[in-house]
């Protein structure tokens, strides 16, 4: 039997209570429960829940925005909105955010429980997607805060050491994910395709838009992201190495 943990931030204790009423009569696994968007950031990111169920109206960072800020962190959960406002507005941004549904207030049982059946297939569809990938791509795994996060190796621009326990994937879609996975960790998760011009750099390859003499140090090279406007050094010494790559990647 499946199971599906759940997160739930509700400012008003007595909807707080009906809710995880409902959430334990709908059989979810309840990681926790918060009154705050900044309390629901954080737990989210700790747990890692299949589900969270927001209200909007939250002190100190609304719900919506929460949720946003998760997202941007590459947190996959399932959301459900729910609240007393019926403005246009919210209903949008509950669309935006690609939220399974958004419940009014006051919340009934029999609603309650659609929104999870929605839920739940919605669950069900992305871990069967997740398993398929596994299968046919190369997913590899870094850590963020309190959890590991999924990446499939063919998003990855490059990666880059911030400091030495900081270290960012930038990612085709403008995404920048922060990890303490350091560049060793990360390049014996991947194929060839992954490539280290520099000591504090990785490059997918199949990702390059240019590379040219660099101007300043002769024998060396730099590799140009024009949409990114981002420069990696290509060093003398790996030079060799990453045209051999090239090279390989252009056979039929």
């Amino acid at each position: 039997m499946s199971t599906y943990t759940c997160i739930i931030a509700e400012d008003q204790p007595a909807y707080r209570s009906q809710l995880m009423l409902y959430a334990q009569q709908q059989e979810l696994v309840l990681m926790d429960a918060v009154g705050t968007g900044k309390a629901l950031i954080e737990s989210a990111m700790e747990h890692g829940p299949d589900l969270i169920i927001t209200d909007i109206s939250l002190p100190k960072m609304d719900g919506l925005t929460a949720c946003k800020q998760l997202i941007k962190q590459g947190l996959d959960s399932q959301i459900i909105i729910i609240s007393a406002s019926s403005e246009p507005f919210h209903y949008s941004q509950g669309f935006e955010i690609g939220s399974v549904d958004y419940i009014n207030k006051p919340i009934t049982p029999d609603r309650f429980e659609r929104a999870i059946q929605r839920a739940k297939y919605k669950i069900d569809e992305q871990r069967l997607i997740k398993r398929l990938r596994h299968v046919e791509e190369n997913i590899i795994r870094v850590k963020q805060r309190y959890r590991d996060i999924s990446i499939n190796e063919g998003n990855i621009l490059f990666a880059e050491k911030i400091d030495k326990r900081v270290f960012q994937l930038h990612l085709v879609e403008n995404t920048v994910i922060e990890t303490t996975t350091n560049l060793e960790q990360i390049k014996n998760q991947c194929s060839e395709q992954i490539f280290q011009p520099h000591r504090s750099y990785l490059i997918n390859i199949s990702h390059i838009q240019t590379v040219q003499p660099d101007p300043i140090l002769p024998g060396n090279y730099e590799i140009i992201y024009m949409k990114q406007d981002k420069t990696i050094p290509l060093t003398r010494r790996n030079y060799p190495a990453f045209m051999q790559l090239c090279k390989l990647k252009k056979k039929p």
